[in-house]
């Protein structure tokens, strides 16, 4: 895949069948990052780390791997010691209409799982197309420190201020102008500062003055 670029995307898994294939600390690591994606996760695997053996929320058949075990599956991560076998799990997703992640072997992969940094809904992402893993881990890390909670919950509080300024302005510049505002430095530290109850306060002001300015422009 070194010869193009990977298209990124944030896939919505709820309710879909992912399939891990392996029982080691790579495959644990790929149970890990979907936990919490509302996936139906399936390990299959003759040995289990003991992460895999007492993780929540998975379905664990501890046997050899079988094509018919792709089932449904949207995803599957081939992720065993035995590069052969790998292939051959690859080879059978593709058949079966699914995207299969090698591990170890990028170019075998349909796909590549950034290393991601999470704070909430708020989602860093750093790929590297599988070509340097631990560069992209390293960035991340770096990332870890100048992005705090205080993200997830500006997150969670825009999704909540989006609804109310379509509610209250019409004009669709005037929403984006105001939008661009809530998303800026000053916003994000008046948030982290004050507070989520001041930053609403914060929010009602200036939705006013926006919607006074936009009425003083029309009627002029």
């Amino acid at each position: 895949m070194s010869d193009r670029f990977l298209y990124p995307i944030e896939l919505n898994l709820a309710g879909c069948d992912v399939l891990v294939v392996g029982g080691g600390p790579v495959a644990a690591r790929k149970v890990a990052g979907l936990t919490g994606t509302g996936a139906k996760i399936r390990v299959v695997s003759p040995n289990l780390v003991p992460e895999l053996q007492h993780a929540d929320g998975i379905e664990r058949h501890e046997q050899a791997y079988a094509p018919e075990l792709i089932g449904s599956a949207r995803l599957v991560f081939a992720c065993t010691d035995d590069r052969e076998l790998n292939a051959r799990i690859a080879a059978d997703a593709r058949k079966a209409g699914c995207l299969c992640s090698v591990a170890d072997d990028a170019e075998a992969s349909d796909f590549a799982v950034p290393a991601v940094l999470r704070r909430g809904q708020f989602t860093i992402a750093v790929g590297t197309g599988g070509a340097a893993p631990h560069l992209a881990a390293s960035v991340r890390d770096r990332l870890e420190s100048q992005f705090g909670d205080d993200f997830g919950i500006l997150v969670a509080e825009l999704q909540r201020a989006r609804g109310i300024v379509r509610r209250e302005i019409a004009d669709p510049q005037v929403r984006r102008r105001l939008m661009a505002t809530l998303c800026e430095e000053d916003s994000v530290e008046r948030l982290k500062r004050d507070g989520p109850a001041a930053w609403r306060q914060w929010l009602a002001s200036t939705l006013e003055q926006t919607k006074a300015s936009a009425d003083r422009t029309s009627s002029a």
